[in-house]
């Protein structure tokens, strides 16, 4: 019996890997962390700090590789995960020690309280402590990552670390001590300095030990060899410049992460851009001219057949569904729109590999339905080019190449729609065999490689000796 490799696949994905160990930090800091162990003496000081140093520090070390490969929102989103295990953790033990004991337990109900128990103020400190400081470290990180254009790692974990440890020590003893009774004497900020600073310099410490694992969570977390995942965002309503690309693309895209492609609706960018007519204003046919490069005489056929920005379409691409009673255009410069959208993200996320693609649809020859197209990309090779390697026997590829931003264009328009969905942005993220590149611009190679001039495309034969005329962008 053949037995499928499949079977012994490891099923846990790097991330879900690290949300795993994320909680059980969580759990096992909460459980044992009471335990102190001495750190030394200076005079009559002396230091003692909780077993829980050696874990505190890797907590905050996966929020941060978390937060550089998947984003803020994804190392946010973790972090709520942990406030609700410590909630609900903290419920359970309070619950477990309230219930009456078995008589065979009665002995070690004592025993059972001194070990899971614990004040309100204990609780209280843990998680607001726990939440503060570790909103505080993302927070931080992501303005350092802006800050060093994605560069220096270990400075940007290091110094989010530093501050969100010593955030999360203060709020800790301060709600679970201050003003307490220890020892015969009243707790107050002069006692409680000498405790806070060596535990918070002792966890510096250990995150700056621990820094060479973050270079290695973040490295695990990007050999992640997830499946293709195409994520749809609707929006508000969009209208005539209201609002304008920039505003439009901050309100609506809050998440993005390396190597992710955000396709957007070229309606949408021309609505954005004010690309639109009055319908009162201009003829269809005559605007349909303006717009295209070339175009064919609407002759005994109901559409107007035109090439326009290197793209065969009907009717220059011009869209009247969804437009609020307007003839909606195309960009006057895909490639240029497609840039300034990836120039915006990559500020917002400080991100070095961003592809954006502009779509739209259209049909194929003896084909019923529309598909999605690209007219304009950014920050990525819309094309591999296999020419010259060998297919599965050994024979060279000749003339082969991979249409890749068209491809993603289509997969992404199942998920927008074509009616009334409201989802004109779509996510791509997993995609196999991307080259990106760090500044988005298209090299005039790349440009040639994936736009075909008319005499030589390979349905040149059906177009060529059609009576094209020059339009308005010819």
């Amino acid at each position: 019996m053949k037995i499928s490799k499949n079977r012994f696949k490891f099923l846990l994905t790097p991330l879900e890997v690290m949300l795993a160990l994320y909680i059980f930090g969580i759990i096992v800091v909460n459980l044992m962390g009471a335990k102190t162990m001495p750190l030394g003496e200076i005079g009559t000081w002396r230091f003692d700090i909780s077993v829980a140093i050696f874990l505190m520090p890797l907590l905050y070390s996966i929020i941060d590789c978390v937060s550089e490969v998947y984003g803020r929102k994804k190392a946010r989103s973790f972090v709520f995960i942990g406030l609700i295990c410590i909630i609900l953790l903290m419920a359970f033990i309070f619950a477990a020690i309230a219930l009456p004991a078995a008589p065979k337990s009665l002995p070690d109900e004592p025993a059972y309280e001194r070990i899971f128990g614990i004040g309100w103020r204990m609780a209280l400190a843990s998680f607001v402590g726990f939440f503060v400081s570790e909103l505080l470290d993302i927070f931080i990180y992501s303005k350092l990552k802006k800050a060093t254009r994605g560069e220096a790692l270990w400075l940007r974990n290091n110094v989010s670390n530093i501050v969100g440890e010593l955030v999360d020590t203060t709020i800790f003893m301060f709600v679970a001590f201050y003003g307490l009774q220890m020892g015969g004497v009243t707790v107050d900020f002069l006692w409680l300095i000498p405790r806070i600073l060596p535990y918070w310099l002792a966890k510096c410490v250990m995150s700056a030990i621990s820094t060479p694992l973050v270079y290695l969570g973040v490295k695990y977390l990007r050999s992640n060899k997830r499946e293709l995942k195409i994520t749809g965002i609707k929006t508000p309503l969009v209208r005539a410049s209201q609002p304008n690309l920039e505003e439009f693309v901050l309100e609506n895209i809050n998440n993005l992460a390396e190597e992710d492609i955000v396709i957007i609706s070229s309606k949408v960018v021309a609505l954005c851009e004010g690309r639109v007519e009055n319908k009162a204003a201009i003829k269809r046919d005559d605007l349909i001219k303006r717009e295209a490069a070339l175009y064919l005489e609407r002759g005994k056929t109901p559409n107007m057949f035109t090439i326009t920005h290197n793209t065969l379409i009907s009717a220059s691409g011009i869209d009247e569904s969804n437009a609020d009673g307007v003839f909606v255009l195309w960009s006057a410069d895909p490639m240029a729109s497609a840039q300034k959208i990836r120039d915006i993200l990559v500020k917002k996320f400080s991100l070095k590999h961003l592809g954006v693609i502009i779509s739209d649809s259209t049909v194929q020859p003896l084909r019923r339905g529309s598909l999605g197209i690209m007219i304009g990309w950014s920050g990525f090779q819309a094309v591999n080019d296999i020419r010259g390697q060998e297919d599965l026997f050994g024979r060279k590829f000749e003339v082969s190449t991979c249409a890749v931003g068209s491809g993603l264009a289509a997969a992404a328009n199942l998920v927008m729609g074509e009616s009334t969905e409201q989802m004109p942005i779509a996510i791509i993220q997993g995609a196999k065999n991307i080259t990106f590149n760090e500044t988005g611009e298209i090299s005039k190679e790349e440009r040639k490689l994936a736009l075909v001039p008319l005499d030589e495309d390979l349905f040149g034969v059906f177009l060529k000796d059609k009576p094209w005329k020059p339009g308005g962008q010819n």
